[in-house]
């Protein structure tokens, strides 16, 4: 895994439900980069480092796939959850980025999944890599994510968005929920133009950043609903954890989400203030829509048990340590 000194932790959350979900059969064991991803003294470091680990199996996940390069390749898995960095930049740095972190790792493994077919077809079509060479294994969801069986405040819901990068489309959430009776309660580091215009649309909101994952939990299970417009999700989790925790989810229409939640959300145009506006009304004012939307929820974020995920995982691993 990469280094814990990113503070990201949805990767490794991924990874740590599957760990405790495998079989006696194989012994396995996380282990996170001494140090973070930078300059290319470390990153020649980080190859000696994965060198010297190498074992029977070698799954490498999150953003240091050139590690592949100091492993043997006849038993190693590459797992790429998204290839975003790469539409945004050019150039040499462009060049040698998709060589060293996608053409040359993953001629050099054993077996390459990603989290979704739409990542699986960016591969496909930027990288160039063959699409049958590439298997979708889906992200779980832990087990922690159970419903609290709250009543739904419709006269003035909790509504959560996880995440405040530029992706994660929290601008369009703020300007979309001005004047409506709820509290946004925000999970990330807010940037002070994020700060502006929540004072600007007088935005009642709560603010937690770097919480532990039991935190986590308890704020989903605590908020009404889920308001996720993502503009780039390589999976988009956030909305299947809504789910599980029997929360209306309000996410974005196309790829990832009609392949993660199709139907079992409410979908809107992640660009459009004025459509995700209206799925967050119609979350609060239409209540046969709302259980609608908690029942098909629940069953769907069912696919996505760890335990599912880590019988997936486990095929490859017996086909490759054979």
């Amino acid at each position: 895994m990469r280094s814990r000194l990113n503070k990201r932790w949805s990767i490794e959350r991924v990874f740590s439900d599957l760990k405790s979900n495998f079989s006696a059969a194989f012994e396995t064991e996380i282990v996170s980069a001494p140090y973070k991803s930078q300059g290319v003294g470390r990153r020649l470091g980080l190859l000696f480092w994965a060198y010297k680990l190498r074992t029977d199996i070698n799954h490498i996940s999150g953003d240091i796939q050139f590690v592949a390069l100091a492993l043997p390749k006849k038993n190693t898995i590459l797992t790429i959850h998204d290839i975003e960095r790469l539409r945004h930049l050019n150039g040499f740095r462009g060049w040698i980025y998709k060589k060293l972190w996608f053409e040359w790792p993953m001629k050099r493994v054993a077996q390459v999944t990603t989290i979704s077919e739409k990542t699986r077809s960016d591969l496909v079509e930027i990288v160039g890599f063959d699409r049958q060479k590439i298997e979708v294994i889906h992200n779980p969801i832990s087990t922690a994510f159970v419903p609290n069986g709250a009543p739904f405040n419709s006269s003035n819901p909790r509504i959560l968005h996880i995440g405040t990068r530029e992706n994660k489309n929290l601008e369009r959430v703020i300007e979309a929920v001005s004047t409506l009776p709820c509290t946004l309660v925000i999970i990330g580091h807010l940037s002070d133009a994020q700060r502006g215009l929540l004072a600007q649309h007088d935005v009642v909101f709560d603010n937690h950043f770097d919480l532990t994952d039991e935190e986590i939990v308890a704020q989903y299970q605590s908020c009404d609903m889920v308001a996720f417009p993502s503009l780039f999700e390589g999976f988009g989790l956030v909305a299947v954890e809504g789910q599980a925790c029997a929360k209306p989810v309000v996410t974005s229409f196309g790829s990832p989400f009609d392949e993660v939640v199709g139907q079992t959300a409410c979908l809107v145009d992640p660009k459009d203030v004025m459509s995700i506006r209206n799925g967050i009304q119609k979350v609060i004012e239409d209540t046969a829509f709302r259980d609608d939307l908690i029942s098909l929820g629940l069953k769907n974020a069912k696919r996505f048990s760890p335990d599912v995920v880590a019988r997936q995982y486990e095929q490859i691993y017996t086909k490759i340590g054979t």
